[in-house]
Order: structure tokens, then C-alpha cells, then sequence
């Protein structure tokens, strides 16, 4: 039981201090209001995390690891294509719904690389796709691997700044999927084989519906 308060009291401080850290970044956040947000004691907050910054490490870390195994989650058979596309509805999904993942790309940006870190958590796997879909002969002619990894990245950072726009009154309300779905209605033409475009949905959360999906085609499963 004791164990068990313990894990569950370390959430708590995770969850509040991420909720600190995607407020008021790093700097901005005091201890006392995360304690606060987390009904805990301060005696309780150095116990699980001595230091500030052990606690920073701490939300950081737990943010690039839901990016990552969600990013990879988002692989499934098929084109290689329509995974890079649901990828990027799987991160701009998350700076929207999850608060840690959110903190964990503030914390990124403050830091001495800039947002890398966090982009870097799923743009490697990006990247990899993009490489095993011109291998495998759905890009066109004119496009390279290097370009889809860039329109990727470049359409969630988008997102992020549309979000970040709507959230101090200075940006459309229309929904982070819907922005997306447009973005790649208008590049995958741009991008994929010709014979390739009817077989690519730009919404990952239909997909799977009308074979909008290949079958399993015996690509290498990316890790």
C-alpha cells in the first residue's frame, strides 16, 4: 500500500508540474504552485524530485516517450505514406490532448537545442518511412525522402502555431485534424505515385475505411 501511495503521489506531482511547465515554462513555474495543483505536500515534491530540475528531467522525459511509442503505434501495414500522414495527426493530437506531452515540447524549446528534442522523437521514424516509401516507389519523381520528413515537421509546427494563435484570440477555432486533413488533401498529389493518391487518406481517423488502406505489403516494421 505504501508503495502504491508512493507511485501514486509521483504521478500526481508528474501531472501537475507538466500542467505548470506547459503554462509558464521552466522558469515561470515556482514548486509551491505545483505542489498546490497536486494536493501535495513539499516534503512529498523533494522526496520524488530533490531538485527542480530532476523534476523538469522527469516531465520531459515522460513526454518523449508517449511521443515516441505513440508515433510508433501509428505504423501499421500498409503504404509507407499514409503512416508519415498519421503520424503527424498522432503529434498534433497530443500537443492538443496531453498535457505532459505538451510541457515535455515547451521544456524542449527552452532548452539549448531549441524544439529539436521533441521533433526528434518522431520525425527519426518519419524518416525512416519516407525512405521505405521511396524504396518502394510511392514517391513521384520530383519528390526526395528528406522533403516529406520537412513538409511533416513543417506541417504539425503549423498546427502548433495555429493553436498557440487561437489561444490568445489571434487565430481560426478550426480544429487541429481538420487543418491537417487540408494541409495533406493538397500535398499528397504533390508528393505520392500518381497510382498511389486514391489508396492515401488525409484523415488518419478514416483511413481504414473504403480502401483507403493497402494490404499488409511486407515492409519492415519501424522501430
Amino acid at each position: 500500500m505504501r508503495q502504491e501511495r508512493a507511485v501514486h503521489t509521483r504521478h500526481r506531482l508528474v501531472r501537475a508540474a507538466a500542467g505548470e511547465f506547459a503554462r509558464n515554462g521552466g522558469a515561470g513555474t515556482s514548486l509551491g504552485r505545483v505542489c498546490a495543483a497536486a494536493e501535495a505536500t513539499m516534503g512529498a515534491l523533494t522526496f520524488h524530485f530533490p531538485t527542480k530540475q530532476q523534476l523538469t528531467d522527469a516531465v520531459r522525459k515522460q513526454g518523449l516517450d508517449t511521443t515516441r511509442a505513440a508515433a510508433r503505434a501509428a505504423v501499421r501495414p500498409g503504404p509507407r505514406l499514409q503512416s508519415v500522414i498519421d503520424i503527424t495527426h498522432t503529434a498534433a493530437l497530443l500537443l492538443q490532448d496531453n498535457v505532459v506531452v505538451r510541457a515535455a515540447n515547451r521544456l524542449c524549446q527552452e532548452g539549448p537545442d531549441g524544439r529539436q528534442e521533441w521533433y526528434a522523437a518522431w520525425l527519426g521514424i518519419v524518416r525512416t518511412l519516407a525512405e521505405q516509401a521511396a524504396k518502394g516507389g510511392e514517391l513521384n519523381a520530383r519528390t526526395q525522402p528528406r522533403q516529406v520528413v520537412l513538409l511533416a515537421a513543417c506541417f504539425v509546427a503549423g498546427i502548433e502555431t495555429s493553436a498557440a494563435a487561437v489561444a490568445i484570440g489571434r487565430g481560426s477555432t478550426e480544429s487541429s485534424r481538420r487543418q491537417l486533413v487540408q494541409l495533406w488533401q493538397t500535398a499528397i498529389p504533390s508528393v505520392a505515385a500518381a497510382e498511389l493518391c486514391q489508396a492515401l487518406s488525409p484523415d488518419s481517423s478514416v483511413h481504414g475505411a473504403g480502401g483507403g488502406r493497402c494490404a499488409a505489403d511486407g515492409h519492415t516494421p519501424v522501430t
